[in-house]
């Protein structure tokens, strides 16, 4: 079990006002939370990837955690109780609320740099405008897989490359396994723009396209 304390506090502010000037903070609905912060730091101290899953992780992570108590497990029609699953942000604009809140929080735990958080947005807001809503479900499964496996995949190589030339691994491998990702056309390729131009030729259908791995919740704006 995680302890979430807000000991490191300062040094968090610190870091998030050496970026946005002296005495700045995060508004409200942009601030990570302290459980959200020690959970990533602890991922980060046991070297494991810091992914941080979207359909949970958010603005006012105490209000949202109690509602998924109520959003978790829904009245069957005999009366019994089963679990539902939570799924990720319906459409772009619900997923930035989500990423702002990871952009500060991985400025204040000195994770991933500022411009490459900010590049990443950039391109899932392009591949949003370019295919519109009808596709965010293969752009979020891409964004998840991206954050999940390929961020690991690029870690772990980079890891395994050192060992063999009996050299240790710079710090902040995280960041350039992002940095590195974000450069991977053949594998946004294969995994956005390919997807997305065969659902929209009605080439191949969603049921066909995605895995299961990163289910949307229902736009409540269609």
């Amino acid at each position: 079990e995680i302890e979430v304390h807000t000991r490191n506090a300062r040094t968090h502010f610190g870091r998030f006002e050496a970026t946005f000037g002296e005495d700045e903070r995060p508004d409200n609905d942009e601030a990570p939370d302290p459980a959200q912060i020690c959970a990533i730091e602890e991922l980060v101290k046991v070297d494991t990837n810091p992914y941080a899953d979207f359909a949970v992780f958010g603005p006012h992570f105490k209000r949202s955690q109690k509602a998924m108590r109520f959003t978790a497990q829904i009245l069957s029609p005999d009366g019994s109780l089963k679990t539902e699953e939570i799924r990720g942000p319906p459409n772009f604009d619900i997923w930035g609320l989500c990423y702002q809140v990871w952009i500060n929080l991985s400025l204040m735990v000195d994770l991933i740099m500022l411009g490459t958080l900010a590049k990443y947005n950039k391109k899932i807001a392009k591949y949003d405008r370019l295919w519109g809503k009808e596709c965010w479900a293969i752009i979020y499964q891409a964004d998840v897989r991206f954050r999940l496996e390929l961020v690991e995949q690029l870690a772990v190589d980079e890891q395994v490359k050192a060992e063999k030339e009996g050299t240790e691994v710079p710090p902040k491998r995280w960041a350039r396994a992002w940095a590195k990702g974000l450069m991977q056309d053949k594998w946004w390729k294969e995994q956005v723009e390919d997807p997305c131009q065969a659902f929209k030729l009605k080439l191949r259908p969603l049921s066909q396209i995605l895995g299961g791995d990163a289910p949307v919740a229902e736009d409540p704006a269609s």
